[in-house]
């Protein structure tokens, strides 16, 4: 059974489009702290047990072997520890990005949303931390998530259908105007309980610090059937 879906800070009357909410992303940086915690706590302290006993051994041979083999079957845990470590940091660290302002002009409006086949203006404003970036890609993405049961774990699927790159790697973003045009027979929006159809306005951003993570934000858009009249 499917219905109208409104996502939490999705906009009503007002023409101000607020970011997807940080909730899931702050559920995802505590889960890759705590793996990270159980992954290093487990493997760090069994290598430093293993280097005092074979810098100390008066084992035979075989039972050095024994030893080095252990320490082998260690390495994968460690390097796994190591990229934990560092993927929490990115992840903690992409929550303090900044995030724009975005307001859209006027738009045929269907009840409680933008009808599809609408064409509108999106202007962006960065009040702050905008020098973080070197460049600002923007595109209108529609994607579908269904959630499927494998076993006894639900995995999620995000598969893109429609996809508008309006800005590519540009390079001067503090402020930036473009038109957003939602296909005549855009899918509307709508959730069910294990699948979903979203249109987003997605903004990514190249960090001037290599390998750092992107940014990507993404602001939520509900899209209504187009009139049949």
């Amino acid at each position: 059974m499917t219905s109208n879906w409104r996502p939490e800070g999705a906009p009503d009357a007002s023409l101000v489009l607020d970011p997807a909410s940080r909730v899931t992303h702050g559920c995802y940086t505590t889960f890759l702290l705590i793996f990270a915690i159980l992954t290093n706590g487990a493997a760090w302290p069994a290598a430093m047990k293993l280097g005092v006993r074979l810098r100390e051994s008066q084992e035979s041979a075989s039972g050095q072997i024994g030893s080095w083999a252990f320490g082998l079957f260690l390495l994968p845990f460690l390097a796994l520890g190591i990229w934990l470590i560092w993927q929490t940091i990115c992840s903690f660290a992409t929550q303090w990005y900044p995030v724009p302002r975005i307001e859209l002009g006027e738009v045929v409006r269907a009840e409680g949303g933008i009808r599809a086949g609408s064409k509108f203006p999106v202007r962006w404003t960065f009040e702050e931390r905008a020098g973080l970036f070197r460049s600002l890609s923007v595109s209108v993405v529609g994607l579908e998530e269904v959630q499927t049961l494998r076993g006894t774990d639900l995995v999620t699927e995000r598969s893109v259908f429609h996809r508008n790159l309006l800005i590519e790697g540009a390079t001067s973003f503090r402020q930036g105007l473009v038109t957003v045009s939602i296909p005549q027979d855009a899918m509307p929006s709508f959730q069910a309980r294990h699948n979903r159809i979203a249109w987003m306005l997605r903004m990514e951003g190249v960090p001037r610090v290599r390998f750092w993570p992107m940014m990507v934000r993404e602001f939520v858009m509900i899209v209504e059937a187009a009139s049949n009249s």
